[in-house]
């Protein structure tokens, strides 16, 4: 390679490299803002919650099992299972004394309210999050443990 075509490469990369600099400024600005807009919809959550006569632990432990559920709609999960992705996104669930009936108890009134499903295949029990554009799947495959 000659100097001139290293200059070139030379230059492209630092060219791109400043780029992403920018994309990356720009990405950060705009996950600020939707951090700042998701904490202010929780607030507007926890005060309609509560004209509701619901406890904040109740609303915030339905919409994690919800954001669990909506990580991939297409997959029905066994409750333990969202015990587990309840205590690796760091929601405290040993705090209940009995987490499991707290859980089964917010998926059955989840069921009740029409936003999930569920089904029994081989024995077990799997919910499902519906999802409201119409456009469920087809199959359902229950998630990998």
């Amino acid at each position: 390679m000659s100097k001139d075509l290293y200059k070139q490469a030379h230059m492209a990369a630092k060219t791109e490299y400043n780029s992403l600099i920018v994309e990356e400024g720009q990405l950060n600005a705009r996950l600020d803002e939707i951090k700042t807009r998701k904490e202010s919809l929780k607030q507007t959550m926890d005060a309609l919650g509560a004209l509701l006569g619901e406890t904040k632990d109740e609303r915030r432990l339905t919409n994690r099992i919800l954001d669990a559920l909506k990580e991939d709609p297409k997959t029905g999960y066994e409750p333990i299972f969202l015990k587990d992705k309840l205590r690796d996104s760091g929601f405290d669930i040993d705090n209940y004394r009995n987490p499991m009936a707290v859980i089964h108890t917010t998926l059955r009134r989840l069921v009740d309210q029409g936003k999930i499903k569920c089904w029994t295949k081989r024995g077990s029990t799997y919910y499902q999050y519906i999802e409201t554009d119409d456009n469920l799947p087809s199959t359902i495959t229950p998630a990998q443990i």
